[in-house]
């Protein structure tokens, strides 16, 4: 559900992490423009998210400074999940009561996927063979 209302980037510092960790950026966009993820004009509309094994967390990093800045952000922890991430954000946006729900993972939302998982792998639309 998360790819329908953000904008998601992968990170050039992927490229200096361990292999157990990985970050992305994300940036909302419910009017679905379309934006260069590598324009550094918009490099701090992207919120730069780091992904553990384990857990997930808002870090520091943005895409022009080098190295990565692994740092969390001020008042931010670490959480088993994305969506508890936006939901213990320290400073809550006003319209954060809309925004939760576009994060839930629901029965619907899973079927939905995996319903587009299997036709994809029916209909092979990725395989470049």
């Amino acid at each position: 559900e998360i790819a329908a209302y953000y904008d998601i980037a992968s990170s050039r510092h992927n490229k200096s992490l361990p292999r157990q960790r990985a970050l992305v950026r994300i940036r909302d966009n419910p009017l679905f423009d379309e934006f260069d993820p590598l324009d550094p004009d918009c490099d701090t509309d992207y919120q730069a998210v780091l992904f553990f094994p384990d857990k997930s967390c808002f870090v520091q990093s943005l895409e022009r400074t080098s190295p990565c800045a692994q740092t969390l952000k001020p008042g931010h922890v670490t959480h088993a999940s994305l969506y508890l991430c936006f939901a213990k954000v320290p400073e809550p946006p006003a319209n954060q009561a809309e925004l939760l729900p576009r994060l839930e993972v629901t029965c619907s939302s899973a079927r939905f996927v995996e319903a587009v998982r299997q036709t994809m792998q029916l209909m092979r639309l990725l395989c470049f063979v």
